[in-house]
């Protein structure tokens, strides 16, 4: 919703809104909207030409009733998202994991083409840091043609069915968003029907390791392209080099080399994200020097893997994992990164649905690190109720695999119960997609220059 803001702005458009996060309106009030914390009916302007609301808020919402009473249109987050799909290139990124990251680097990559892309996207960009490569735009002609159109594609409630891409990318499909897809069946069906959307000249681009996606690629009725490590993929990189969680590697196309990319975020998993990119990003227009430019001089994503600093003689990373897919990729890129120290996490579980039917995957996962602190289960659109004694489960089965959970953590505030348990010098690393990330923040500020460690 806020990308969507800034774009609307962008586009010369007045924009007011509302949030029950003081966060989400700190946002607002700094872009220079109209703010208001809390969901009234009163918040409606009534000369609003459209009211936008995010597909988290439900039908009995006030400013939604007041809205129809003022003959207000009405439109959901991805509904809005598909209006502003026009022209030559609509670009979608969807998947189970890696969403944010592929949409944002295929972003970087027009943007340094001097393309000028209109990317929408779930997450807060870094700064580029000094250090990397500056961008291209200023020493290029801006490319002439309709921008590109380039957005993040979720699947929860089918919300990426009300789209209209011409090219999209399946990052992978795992089993998640268990309250509105029970079975595995309904997800990926949820899936074809989001590739059945592309038209016969369209494209779809899969990882080849992936073998659902494989599957819808090859019934969809437009042309597909693979990326991965093997022979046979369309795109795949050879020559991967890695340092300290780094990565280096040389992308190719069906065969032909198209440059070196020493990429500018950690982790082996951004090295598929990096590749998916340079695929989607090329449909639209982007050069292999383009793909050079943009990916090496990537900074990432705020709580995607984040390097905040050192506190207190630890180093401190946020991350928005709450998958074990994702967890376990955290983990074992911090591994790469401090191989010899300890390392603590502390995880906060996205609702109850989900903890319960993956509970031996986060188990395994969590288990990889030295201690373990639990916070409580962040609902999001459960119900307040419920759920008791599935966090001490969850706790009981990373015991069983050999992990190490701190006692009793809410008897102490969480990071200071850590560095008790933990001493220097260890890493820290909060994770999840609730309120964790602010845990990191507590106590003593962080003592580094911003992307070092």
């Amino acid at each position: 919703m806020q990308a969507l803001a800034k774009r609307l702005i962008a586009q010369g458009w007045r924009v007011c809104g509302s949030d029950t996060s003081l966060d989400a309106c700190t946002f607002l009030a700094q872009a220079q909207m109209e703010a208001a914390t809390g969901h009234r009916a009163e918040n409606v302007d009534p000369t609003a030409s459209l009211l936008i609301y995010s597909t988290a808020v439900d039908y009995l919402n006030p400013e939604l009733k007041r809205a129809e009473q003022l003959g207000i249109p009405v439109l959901s987050y991805p509904e809005m998202l598909g209006r502003l799909m026009i022209g030559p290139h609509r670009l979608a990124v969807a998947g189970t994991h890696g969403k944010s990251t592929i949409t944002a680097m295929a972003g970087r990559i027009l943007s340094v083409g001097g393309h000028d892309p209109t990317v929408i996207f779930g997450a807060s960009a870094i700064p580029v840091d000094a250090t990397l490569p500056a961008d291209a735009c200023a020493q290029r002609r801006r490319k002439t043609g309709i921008s590109p159109v380039l957005v993040e594609a979720c699947e929860y409630q089918g919300n990426f069915l009300k789209l209209r891409p011409n090219t999209a990318v399946i990052s992978n499909i795992e089993p998640d968003h268990f309250d509105c897809f029970p079975t595995e069946a309904a997800l990926v069906d949820a899936f074809a029907q989001f590739v059945g959307l592309l038209p016969a000249d369209g494209l779809l681009i899969v990882p080849a390791g992936d073998l659902e996606a494989r599957r819808i690629a090859v019934a969809a009725n437009c042309r597909h392209e693979t990326f991965g490590l093997q022979a046979e993929c369309d795109w795949r990189v050879t020559e991967i080099a890695s340092y300290g969680g780094r990565y280096a590697f040389t992308i190719l196309y069906r065969g032909k080399r198209l440059g070196r990319v020493p990429l500018g975020v950690v982790g082996r998993h951004n090295v598929g994200n990096a590749l998916a990119a340079a695929a989607l990003a090329t449909s639209a227009g982007a050069t292999a020097e383009d793909l050079v430019l943009g990916l090496s001089g990537f900074a990432g994503l705020q709580r995607r893997l984040q390097y905040l600093g050192r506190k207190q003689g630890q180093a401190w990373w946020d991350d928005y994992a709450h998958h074990p897919t994702s967890v376990a990729a955290t983990i074992d890129t911090l591994r790469e990164i401090y191989p010899q120290v300890r390392i603590a996490a502390i995880f906060e579980p996205h609702q109850i649905s989900r903890t319960v039917a993956l509970m031996d995957d986060f188990a395994v996962a969590l288990a990889k690190v030295d201690l373990v602190a639990l916070t409580d289960i962040f609902r999001a659109r459960e119900a307040s109720s419920g759920g008791e004694g599935v966090l001490a489960e969850l706790a009981r089965r990373i015991r069983q695999c050999g992990g190490n959970v701190l006692e009793n953590p809410t008897s102490s505030p969480i990071p200071e119960a850590l560095l008790a348990a933990c001493p220097t010098p260890d890493v820290v690393v909060t994770m999840g997609a609730g309120q964790v990330g602010k845990l990191s923040r507590i106590g003593s500020h962080f003592h580094a220059p911003r992307n070092r460690f």
